[in-house]
């Protein structure tokens, strides 16, 4: 199917409207417009801004309210290793559904920690094995910062480690040492896998606690279902794209997010924009013939 250039506008408008970017809407919709793709928050505080771009009446007091009190939002890092805001009643898909499965996804996730676990002849999975037991040891009913947790289980994993290493790991580096800069990398690994989230602030930044003990009991994740829902968030929101794209916006391999893809592709269907093959939700294909509201 060929997009005409009536329909190009459509489609911008479908996007602002998706990113609830058309209008101001009321806070009773905030779990809605945080749901739509996550909102970014990097700088500090950028959520809030976004937030308030978005919907009429809402704070930063108020956006705090729901990440440390309520807690109905959750901030993690996610979508490429930036912290993100979203529902928690989407905490899987913004997490486990980025999850690499693989070493090549995993090292493409953290890619400027590559050079540095090769030196220790560690793959990420190894580095991630060795270091998810000592983050869920070492925050045990505390919260942490970034700096302090990657220095206290960088100093549990040395013991956990072959003994060849030891002077390496300890070694001083640019961002800490050796050890600490790999633990802060893994990190962003770890929010995903759900052994880390961000908690309360504490001055400028916000601790790092365990999601088990931060969040409500959660549902069963299922892993396929938290993939596909991502997936339909973005097509959502930014389609018709395409896989590459995605990747681009989420950080993830291109070969992993083709394989994400294949998993919704009865949902899909393909479209010509200028002559360049792209996809869209089926579900969608009706809203994007409608004209934008004036």
């Amino acid at each position: 199917m060929n997009i005409t250039k009536g329909e190009r506008e459509r489609i911008l408008w479908r996007r602002l409207s998706a990113q609830h970017l058309d209008r101001r809407y009321p806070r009773s919709s905030l779990k809605e417009v945080v749901g739509a793709c996550g909102v970014q928050n990097t700088p500090p505080g950028s959520a809030s801004i976004s937030l308030i771009a978005r919907i009429d009446g809402i704070s930063p007091d108020e956006v705090r309210h729901q990440l440390e009190d309520d807690r109905m939002l959750v901030q993690a890092w996610s979508l490429r290793a930036a912290p993100h805001i979203f529902p928690v009643d989407d905490y899987h898909t913004f997490t486990q559904g980025l999850l690499p499965w693989e070493e090549t996804f995993l090292r493409h996730f953290i890619k400027g920690a590559v050079d540095s676990l090769d030196k220790v002849e560690l793959s990420v999975t190894e580095l991630t094995e060795i270091m998810f037991p000592a983050v869920t040891e070492v925050l045990d009913g505390i919260g942490l910062n970034k700096a302090r947790l990657a220095g206290e289980v960088a100093d549990l994993m040395c013991s956990r480690i072959s003994s060849n290493l030891h002077n390496l790991w300890n070694a001083p580096g640019p961002f800490g040492r050796f050890g600490e800069t790999l633990v802060g990398y893994g990190l962003y690994i770890g929010s995903l896998a759900g052994a880390v989230c961000h908690g309360p602030r504490k001055g400028t930044s916000a601790l790092l606690v365990r999601p088990d003990q931060w969040l409500d009991p959660l549902a069963p994740s299922d892993p396929l279902k938290a993939r596909m829902d991502l997936v339909r968030k973005y097509l959502h929101c930014y389609g018709p794209s395409t896989p590459g794209s995605m990747a681009a916006w989420s950080g993830l391999h291109p070969q992993q997010v083709s394989e994400m893809w294949k998993c919704i592709s009865e949902e899909v269907m393909q479209v010509s924009l200028g002559g360049r093959g792209m996809w869209l939700l089926a579900s969608d294909r009706e809203e994007l013939e409608r004209p934008p509201r004036s």
